[in-house]
C-alpha cells in the first residue's frame, strides 16, 4: 500500500504518474511502503511546473532541490496530521526518518503546526526556487483516525493560512 496522488488535467485525464510518498512516519511505516527516493516527477499544467511533495516528504531539503532541478514552479503538499489536536500539540520530530543536517529544529521546540509552517520550504527562499505552493491538510476521520491542520498558501516568500476555518473552504493563490 501507498500513500499516493495523482495530478490530473481539466479534462479528467491524470496527468504524468501517481506521486508515491517517499518518508511515511513510523505511526505509518506498517501500512504505507515508502517509494524510491529518487521517484520526484514534475508534471507540466496550466497554471506551470507542478510538483507534488506527500506529507513529510516536504519537510526535506533535498526533495526540493530536486523539484528545482526539474524546474517545477508550484508544489503541493497533500498532508494529514492525525489525532485530534494533534496540530497544537508538541512536535514529535521526523518520527522514524533521520534528521536532515541542515535543519536544526528539535522535537518539543515548537506545536506540530510551527513545524510544518516552518518546514514547507516552499515558504523560505531561496530554500525552493518555486514560485508558490499550497499545503492542504485533511480534516476529519479518515479510517476511524481523526485528523486536523491549517491549510497554507506561500507566494513568493510569503505565507497566507486559511485561520482556523470551519468546514469547506477554496484557497487561491494568485500568479
Amino acid at each position: 500500500l501507498f500513500n499516493s496522488s495523482v495530478v490530473f488535467g481539466r479534462d479528467g485525464v491524470p496527468l504524468g504518474q501517481p506521486q508515491r510518498q517517499m518518508h511515511p512516519i513510523f505511526d505509518q511505516q506498517g501500512v504505507i511502503q515508502a517509494e524510491d527516493k529518487h521517484a520526484i516527477q514534475v508534471v507540466d499544467t496550466p497554471a506551470g511546473r507542478l510538483g507534488i511533495l506527500i506529507g513529510s516528504d516536504s519537510w526535506y531539503p533535498g526533495n526540493y532541490r530536486t523539484l528545482d532541478e526539474q524546474g517545477a514552479q508550484l508544489v503541493a503538499v497533500p498532508a494529514q496530521v492525525i489525532g485530534q489536536g494533534a496540530w497544537d500539540k508538541p512536535w514529535r520530530g521526523y518520527k522514524g526518518s533521520s534528521t536532515p543536517g541542515s535543519v536544526s529544529l528539535k522535537p518539543g521546540d515548537l506545536s506540530e503546526g510551527q513545524a510544518w509552517h516552518r518546514l514547507t520550504l516552499t515558504a523560505q527562499p531561496p530554500s525552493s526556487r518555486a514560485i508558490a505552493g499550497v499545503s492542504v491538510f485533511m480534516r476529519g476521520q479518515f479510517w476511524d483516525k481523526p485528523s486536523t491542520g491549517t491549510s497554507f498558501l506561500s507566494s513568493n516568500g510569503q505565507q497566507f493560512a486559511d485561520g482556523e476555518a470551519r468546514g469547506a473552504r477554496l484557497l487561491n493563490v494568485w500568479l
